[in-house]
């Protein structure tokens, strides 16, 4: 609905539509992007245990093997500290390699000399349990940070002019902002066998002396802040040329700041395209630095007077066409969302810092979340094949938002391999399928279509086919399925994950010196085409081999299961989990999490032990596990509703097996407030969704009642639905329509003990 609405406000006249003539779409390999591997920049280290990270200019390494890790935000400080390892073991859960996170200056230092790095400013015991749990981290330490926090960071008492310069005022503080870091993180460097890989200096430095960032930068390494990699946002003025300070990306198809426009980025731009159009110009020789981002935006603020709510379907294609363009370090703004306390946001912004973020403010999970831990178990599985690849644009690509006549594409190959990526999204334009969408890949040994025969691209779908991937020596020349991972089987044999692509038939087409078992196949002149139903294939691998006798297995996932798969190290062994539930691996124990007290999952490769004396049941090559707590009656009352305020006493604690409630509550207005006690703690923006909350946090704090109140409705507010609209005088007012409360129960899966 809301989609619908806003796309009300664009000038839909100047949309292109679709024709039912054939469009050719042709990736020519040799037209494509052919920059050299070039080892200039001045970055890379080494830890004590003699793992290397690196850079060059295209690419990440890790012992140097190409590595294209996810990186996403999570503010520490806008989360109680006590929930700090739950939420981070959520992020790893989702793929994330990299936490990042800012530091919040005024926080630590409210008044000058006067230091706070205590409760949810603990910044070190944060960087602690990141390493505790295997995550890297990367620090975004300013001074100057934005984050929509008043004056971006800086203390009251240093806004003064001077402040974002090198005045050997603000010098001096940056120094002493800068030391105090150094201490909070001694010995967690990476340098020190640390997590700490990165150091972002200032933020959007668009104006002024290039010299600053490097002063920055030396009072930084002054101070003992020494990583790999230091980072600047790309909109920042420095020495480019000195290749010690690597520039990081953004992508923002919704913008919180500006009122509702298509914009380029699902269009697969090119580097100077995306910076005139979102930053006016470029800052770097992108010709000699590796892409990557810090801020794609997985979400969205709100304003108070537009209202963005956020479609899966586009979060998930933004964060494809990054890796599209050739990005090979995507961050995330903000992954994890958070709450602000009075007196930190600027204007613009709510009290609660949500960004509708793959994990939400209480530590909801998302639907977003599922769609891109596809992308990042591709990313951590086959970053190696990822990372060398480079952009081949076609002649005849889209170039404008409001042109969706064609499928926009592009290919990302290193030699005759690669993967081609491909999107029907457009934010504010009405979109529909495409049809006759067939590639012609001109490799350096002929030319390829795929597929085979045309296919139509469902709207709002962004699939990615592989194009020669070596399975272990088997050539898969391409499918119309998404890769996703590699997980050995209980014989060592490689065994490749692909998903299907929403509303396409899967396909798999080798050379035909591969045989195929357990798949219903077929010879088509030098080729063997293989057709899979997902049904049967996610239990029943297909097995293929090669002329020389190497193995490997196929397993296609339904989409719905691919989006419930979790790829994690359990028992020793890289595995693949399918459930509904969250699943985090937690220091060998797998805990799973879900508004049902009925919790099962499937694992693969099979194993053998018992769980709650139980055996596995054994499903193909998967194995299942199953088991149910007691349901809890969670009793809340709402015989006063509808009403414009409702409230209700906090537990002193939860009952076994449940880790927090989630309520969601139905409103009409503009906003609704929560109060904790007395003091307001959040608050909501209405974008048509239940606003939600949970009480663990307020359970900890010691509150004793929660009250939440809609506030009246502005008609100045943009991008309600109208569905959500008030219907009477009263609810004009602001009104509670319903309430509902939702355990969220925990089962930890231990073996038992033999």
């Amino acid at each position: 609905m809301l989609r619908t609405i806003i796309t009300s406000l664009v000038g839909l006249s100047s949309i292109v539509y679709a024709t039912n003539e054939p469009v050719p779409y042709i990736l020519d390999i040799s037209q494509g992007e052919q920059r050299p591997v070039d080892y200039w920049l001045k970055a890379g280290g080494t830890n004590p245990q003699g793992e290397k990270l690196g850079v060059n200019s295209l690419y990440w390494t890790r012992n140097d093997q190409p590595w294209t890790p996810a990186m996403g935000e999570f503010h520490y400080f806008r989360c109680p500290a006590d929930l700090w390892e739950t939420e981070l073991l959520k992020m790893k859960a989702g793929g994330i390699s990299i936490v990042a996170t800012v530091l919040y200056w005024e926080l630590a230092e409210p008044q000058p000399g006067q230091w706070d790095w205590t409760g949810d400013n603990d910044l070190r015991r944060f960087v602690q349990l990141c390493a505790k749990h295997g995550l890297l981290v990367w620090l975004r330490c300013g001074p100057y940070i934005n984050a929509e926090i008043v004056r971006g960071g800086i203390p009251a008492w240093a806004d003064k002019d001077g402040k974002r310069f090198n005045a050997p005022w603000y010098l001096d503080c940056a120094r002493q902002w800068y030391n105090q870091i150094g201490q909070q993180i001694k010995g967690l460097l990476y340098k020190d066998g640390g997590p700490i890989i990165g150091i972002q200096l200032e933020n959007e430095f668009a104006n002024g002396s290039k010299d600053h960032p490097a002063e920055l930068k030396r009072l930084a390494i002054e101070a003992g802040l020494i990583a790999p990699f230091y980072s600047a946002t790309a909109n920042t003025m420095y020495h480019f040329e000195r290749g010690d300070i690597i520039p990081l990306l953004a992508a923002y198809p919704y913008r919180f700041w500006q009122a509702p426009a298509p914009t380029s980025d699902f269009l697969y731009m090119t580097d100077e395209w995306g910076a005139m159009e979102n930053l006016g110009r470029l800052y770097y020789d992108a010709t000699r630095i590796p892409r990557g981002a810090c801020e794609v935006g997985s979400g969205c603020l709100n304003s108070y007077q537009d209202r963005y709510q956020v479609p899966v379907y586009d979060m998930e294609t933004n964060a494809q066409t990054v890796l599209g363009r050739g990005v090979n370090l995507v961050g995330y703004y903000m992954y994890h969302g958070g709450s602000n306390r009075e007196g930190w946001p600027t204007s613009i912004c709510p009290l609660n810092y949500d960004y509708q973020a793959p994990i939400g403010e209480f530590g909801q999970i998302r639907p977003s979340f599922h769609v891109l831990k596809l992308f990042h178990m591709f990313m951590n599985d086959f970053g190696h094949l990822l990372g060398p690849t480079q952009p081949v644009r076609s002649n005849n690509m889209v170039a404008k938002a409001e042109d969706v006549s064609r499928v926009r594409h592009i290919g990302r190959f290193n030699g005759d391999s690669g993967f081609i990526f491909m999107n029907t999204c457009q934010p504010w334009v009405k979109t529909h399928a495409i049809d006759n969408v067939q590639f012609e890949v001109k490799l350096s040994s002929g030319t390829m279509k795929v597929p085979a025969k045309p296919i139509t691209v469902p709207a709002n779908t962004c699939p990615v086919f592989p194009v020669n991937l070596d399975m272990n020596g088997c050539l898969l020349r391409y499918a119309t399925a998404r890769l996703l991972a590699l997980v050995p089987d209980n014989d060592g044999i490689p065994t490749y994950i692909f998903s299907e692509e929403i509303g396409i038939s899967p396909e798999f087409r080798f050379s035909n010196t591969v045989e195929i078992q357990n798949g219903s196949s077929w010879k088509d002149g030098q080729d063997t085409v293989c057709r899979l139903d997902p049904a049967i294939s996610a239990t029943s691998p297909v097995m293929v081999t090669s002329p020389s006798g190497k193995r490997a297995k196929l397993i296609l996932l339904p989409r719905n299961k691919a989006e419930h798969a979790w790829r994690l190290t359990y028992a020793g062994k890289p595995r693949l989990v399918i459930s509904d539930c969250t699943v985090v691996e937690n220091m060998g124990v797998l805990e799973l999490t879900s508004t049902s007290p009925r919790m099962e999952f499937e694992i693969f490769p099979a194993i053998g032990q018992k769980f709650f004396g139980k055996s596995p049941e054994n499903v193909g090559s998967f194995s299942r596990i199953q088991h149910q707590v007691p349901i809890v009656d969670w009793k809340i009352d709402t015989t006063k509703l509808p009403a414009k305020s409702w409230e209700t006493p906090i537990a002193k604690e939860l009952p076994n097996n449940v880790v927090d409630i989630l309520y969601k509550v139905t409103y009409t207005g503009s906003t609704a407030d929560l109060f904790a006690d007395s003091k307001k703690y959040t608050d909501n923006r209405h974008i048509g969704a239940p606003f939600e909350w949970s009480i663990k946090r307020f359970i900890n704090f010691g509150t004793n009642k929660i009250t939440v109140t809609a506030n009246r409705w502005d008609p100045q507010v943009r991008g309600i639905p109208q569905a959500d609209a008030p219907n009477s005088p009263a609810e004009e007012q602001g009104m509670i329509r319903k309430v509902s409360a939702h355990p969220i129960y925990q089962i930890r899966f231990v073996p038992d003990k033999m």
